[in-house]
């Protein structure tokens, strides 16, 4: 029904989610990449015209920020990301992957996607690429999609598969600050707690 509009698209078999990925970015010939999941979709019809003008300077990744629907509130909800990333975020939390313009040159530079992997390769592009490779980017501070929560990641029924992978790749990169990153929590949460009690 779109084919006027799409420059190239296959439909074939494949490994799993960032098989057919790590395939859009072999064929992909723009500056930037950015990956919409099924069920997710732009906020309108000229945001990435709206983001392309943000995305003034040679930084490497460009984010956004998402809406989604909260069922329960049943209202719709900004999910806005920080303007700065660090280790710390990324243990609890991600880029929006369908938010986030990814310089197609960092996937040569670094690494495809991790297709060994099959729900958290994305979140370990990211961290890898920010808080290993020192990758650039900039929150550009706009809604750049609707988010889907019926989507792989959101499903309760993976979120053990999702813990699973995060350790693995913890434990591949980053096993000792991991180990400090507790100690720190866990002086912090004692802290807390004492103040209160104080109070």
């Amino acid at each position: 029904a779109h084919q006027d509009k799409i420059h190239y698209w296959i439909s074939e078999p494949d490994s799993g989610i960032y098989n057919a990925m790590n395939k859009g970015i072999r064929a992909a010939t723009g500056d930037y990449l950015l990956f919409m999941n099924s069920g997710d979709c732009f906020l309108e019809a000229d945001t990435v015209s709206k983001a392309e003008k943000l995305m003034v300077e040679d930084y490497g990744i460009y984010y956004g920020d998402l809406i989604y629907f909260n069922k329960r509130k049943k209202k719709y909800e900004d999910w806005v990301f920080p303007n700065k990333l660090s280790l710390g975020f990324f243990i609890e939390n991600s880029l929006p992957h369908q938010g986030s313009f990814i310089k197609r040159s960092l996937f040569e530079s670094i690494s495809m996607y991790n297709e060994n992997l099959k729900i958290a390769s994305d979140w370990e592009f990211f961290i890898v690429a920010i808080c290993i490779e020192k990758v650039t980017y900039k929150h550009i501070g706009i809604v750049i999609s609707e988010y889907d929560f019926t989507g792989i990641s959101s499903d309760p029924k993976n979120y053990q598969l999702v813990a699973s992978e995060k350790k693995i790749t913890f434990d591949k990169y980053f096993s000792m600050m991991i180990d400090d990153y507790k100690i720190i929590k866990l002086l912090d949460s004692k802290r807390f707690r004492n103040i209160i009690y104080i109070k």
